[in-house]
């Protein structure tokens, strides 16, 4: 908005002298703000880490546990499998029309 204002004024808008004023204390109070937010984030290092190692363990956990539910799943699979291949094949003779009557 600041910016924008001295653009304007300065192509020959009627801008007011304290219209800029403000959008220059309002563009300071951001610059401000924006600047503490910044460092307390780089200061706040160890919270960081904590909360990204917090998120790591969670997260290898969850795989852990993904990891368990699949060997289960295979070991079914595989036992399915083995009574598949051991089963009595059944040989299928279709009908003839004359079965059907």
């Amino acid at each position: 908005d600041f910016d924008c204002k001295r653009r304007r004024q300065a192509k020959g808008s009627n801008i007011a002298d304290d219209e800029i004023r403000q959008a220059e204390e309002k563009f300071a109070e951001s610059l401000h703000l924006a600047q503490m937010g910044m460092f307390n984030l780089l200061e706040n290092d160890v919270e960081q880490i904590s909360q990204m190692t917090s998120f790591a363990e969670a997260l290898y956990e969850y795989h852990q546990q993904c990891t368990e539910i699949m060997r289960t799943v295979v070991e079914n699979l595989q036992e399915k499998k083995v009574e598949a291949a051991n089963r009595p094949k059944v040989e299928f003779v279709p009908k003839t029309l004359a079965d059907l009557h």
